[in-house]
């Protein structure tokens, strides 16, 4: 991100796996913060952190680390600006995953969301991201 790699390739896409997702908010916040000081000295990265991982970065939901209530999932969606972050995924075949729970866990977490954001999550973004529609 800060290296100026998705402006040199700018068709690039990276999926974290088995990453969780809560951390980003933080992180993207803290680099968007540095930027904005020192954008005269990168001047290859033309945007915010935030729009380059909007536009270029994709999280799975193995391991679900986000909060169990759906008003706080909006929150998350709402700090980072998207509800195309993330894509559904069961950890299997890992012994310690969720499945057959894990649609079950995701359904109840989203239960609050938006028909469109939560369509997104369980197929929309992957069918975008790998274009399979």
């Amino acid at each position: 991100i800060t290296e100026g790699v998705f402006q040199k390739h700018p068709s690039l896409k990276v999926v974290m796996l088995e990453s969780g997702f809560t951390w980003l908010m933080p992180l993207l916040w803290r680099l968007t913060k540095y930027w904005k000081g020192t954008r005269i000295e990168i001047p290859w990265v033309d945007r915010s952190s935030e729009e380059i991982v909007r536009e270029h970065v994709r999280f799975s939901l193995q391991p679900f680390d986000a909060p169990p209530g759906a008003d706080d999932l909006d929150k998350l969606f709402e700090h980072v600006g998207s509800d195309e972050l993330l894509l559904f995924s069961t950890d299997y075949p890992h012994s310690i995953c969720l499945w057959p729970n894990t649609t079950d866990d995701i359904a109840r977490s989203t239960v609050n969301c938006p028909p469109e954001a939560k369509a997104k999550i369980l197929a929309g973004n992957a069918v975008k991201l790998f274009n399979l529609g």
